[in-house]
């Protein structure tokens, strides 16, 4: 069987490329460590936070990841062109259309390697659970999500959670699992994590709160944890 936590070799090169050219981040954590077995929430802070979670982080998971980038090299251009560059990044269509002839690519390599699992915005989100709920309750992995509506771009002041992890968690609590959820926020000028106290899904479940509004309360505590003050 594939063993789809291994990263294949053209994959395996293009990091060894990149982290010549990374720092290692630091971890502040205000509750526990990392374990194997969780739901990791973090801002996504263009592709920093991505390629910084693959280089160093020290558990093994699978990305949630926009069905886009799984797709055809032409699909994956097009997401590039318009939607990534232009529309998130804000970079004018000229040169996101130049910068996509030579990023996709890349990133092909790079989405191939990561063996990420496809979020989609329709009904096939069942096959996104499904695949994750084997991964955290078969495998015993982890899953890391970047929640934020970045439609119109990445924002240190996060503006609005996604609650399909909630929708994850709790099918997995209906299968006699209850999972841990780290939030995370990645302060990129300090190349620092901060990393909150866990929550276990069955806190959030008994608190009889909307997923909506749960994630809007994880939206709001990653913004405190972006004014945390790593010098103390």
């Amino acid at each position: 069987m594939k063993n789809v936590y291994k990263r294949n070799w053209a994959f395996r090169c293009l990091k060894s490329i990149v982290r010549v050219f990374s720092r290692r981040p630091k971890y502040v954590f205000l509750g526990d460590e990392f374990v194997d077995n969780a739901i990791y929430l973090s801002n996504h802070v263009g592709v920093k936070a991505p390629f910084t979670f693959e280089l160093f982080f020290p558990k093994e998971f699978r990305f949630w990841g926009t069905f886009e980038m799984n797709s055809s090299f032409k699909e994956r251009f097009h997401y590039l062109d318009k939607i990534y560059f232009h529309q998130k990044k804000h970079i004018p269509r000229v040169f996101s259309f130049l910068i996509s002839i030579i990023a996709t690519p890349v990133m092909t390599i790079a989405y191939k390697g990561l063996n990420l699992i496809s979020t989609y915005p329709d009904g096939r989100l069942i096959q996104t659970l499904r695949t994750s709920l084997k991964v955290l309750k078969d495998d015993k992995k982890s899953i890391i999500i970047f929640p934020e509506n970045s439609s119109d771009g990445y924002h240190d002041e996060l503006k609005e959670f996604f609650s399909g992890f909630y929708t994850l968690g709790s099918i997995c609590y209906d299968r006699g699992l209850d999972i841990p959820i780290y939030l995370m926020y990645y302060k990129k000028k300090e190349r620092t994590y901060i990393v909150d106290k866990p929550v276990m899904f069955s806190t959030l479940k008994a608190s009889g709160l909307d997923k909506k509004v749960i994630a809007e309360n994880f939206k709001n505590r990653a913004n405190e944890l972006r004014l945390y003050n790593t010098k103390k």
